[in-house]
């Protein structure tokens, strides 16, 4: 993740959110070069470890709450009240997502704490106050009716995957209350860029797809091949692994998910840390291997891209999850400059695929 003033890219030390003292001082940042307005991913680490002190949200957005980050939390209501705290500080409206039962929770917490925030809900929950309906999700997008009270829009959004709209449909409660009307935020939509390394889709002039997506948690790799699985023509093969001192109840979860979800699995490393990545390899085959024999398993990730891209055959869809926009990876040997989307492509060219 990226700190941003306008165009200008700053450092922000390798944290999603940073540490309180810079925080603050790059807001000040902010406000001193004219900025009205600032955007924050609030991770959850860093609401429990202080780093968002005397920071005041207009709105707090909640999306879901998914097995990730357990390693420090511990347990799924940990996880859970230092999310919350980001309401805690909200002073003009919450928006959650109503289809997710953390979120209902969240509701009757705020309901509980903070009587006077104003709550808005969202998902395809008749009880919603913005009820999603008729989501189409197709290679070329995804299109989906909004309905707010009297008001119903039907938009595009040009990225793929159902949890994508579900995305954009959180931001957009947020725009629609600050005033911004629907031909403007419909139109954002439509020309909106994709998101490095989030469903992003690599252009080559190949006979078949490659995606690469940040999906590293159970959740977001079940997401992710559903959702192209429903697009594909061809074969899902699924290019992953898990990261490693970091919670291991989700590799048995994830191995079981590519067992199940893509049609070929490639079992590969993603920043395991100090471990030895044969081990973590071993936690996601032992889910694996009773349930399919359509996987191999490689540990060099380069070693990996290289067999799923010789094996892909026409109208297949390569699926790399894990390392997104990521630009290193670390190991037992120390940080290496690993960007996926880079590898991919250089790969291409030196195995002559397709030519």
């Amino acid at each position: 993740m990226d700190n941003q003033i306008g165009d200008a890219v700053l450092d922000n030390k390798g944290r999603t959110t940073s540490e309180s003292r810079d925080t603050q001082a790059f807001i000040a940042e902010a406000v001193a070069a004219g900025c009205s307005d600032l955007v924050m991913e609030a991770s959850s680490q860093a609401l429990d470890l202080d780093r968002l002190t005397d920071v005041h949200f207009d709105y707090a957005l909640f999306t879901n709450l998914t097995q990730d980050h357990l390693d420090y939390h511990k347990t799924f209501e940990a996880y859970f009240e230092a999310k919350a705290r980001l309401f805690d500080q909200t002073e003009k409206a919450a928006i959650i997502n109503r289809d997710d039962p953390w979120g209902r929770k969240l509701i009757n917490r705020i309901r509980e704490r903070h009587p006077k925030l104003k709550i808005i809900t969202y998902g395809e929950d008749p009880a919603a106050d913005y009820r999603l309906s008729a989501v189409d999700c197709t290679t070329g997008g995804s299109t989906f009716t909004l309905q707010a009270g009297d008001e119903k829009e039907t938009i595009f959004l040009d990225v793929l995957g159902r949890f994508m709209v579900y995305n954009a449909v959180g931001t957009i409660i947020a725009a629609r209350e600050q005033g911004i009307d629907w031909a403007a935020i419909k139109a954002a939509l439509a020309d909106a860029p994709v998101v490095e390394g989030r469903m992003e889709r690599i252009k080559t002039n190949l006979d078949f797809d490659i995606v690469v997506d940040y999906a590293h948690t159970p959740d977001a790799l079940e997401n992710l091949l559903k959702t192209v699985k429903e697009l594909a023509r061809g074969r899902v093969i699924a290019v992953f692994g898990c990261g490693g001192d970091r919670d291991h109840g989700k590799r048995p979860l994830m191995g079981a998910i590519a067992a199940k979800e893509a049609d070929f699995s490639v079992l590969t490393s993603d920043n395991s840390r100090s471990e030895d990545p044969e081990a973590i390899l071993d936690d996601i085959e032992a889910a694996v291997r009773p349930i399919t024999d359509q996987y191999t398993r490689i540990a060099d990730r380069r070693e990996a891209t290289v067999y799923a891209l010789t094996h892909a055959r026409k109208d297949d869809v390569v699926i790399f999850a894990g390392k997104g926009h990521e630009k290193t990876e670390t190991s037992r040997n120390g940080v290496r400059p690993y960007y996926e989307k880079a590898v991919i492509l250089d790969v291409i060219e030196q195995e002559k695929i397709g030519k």
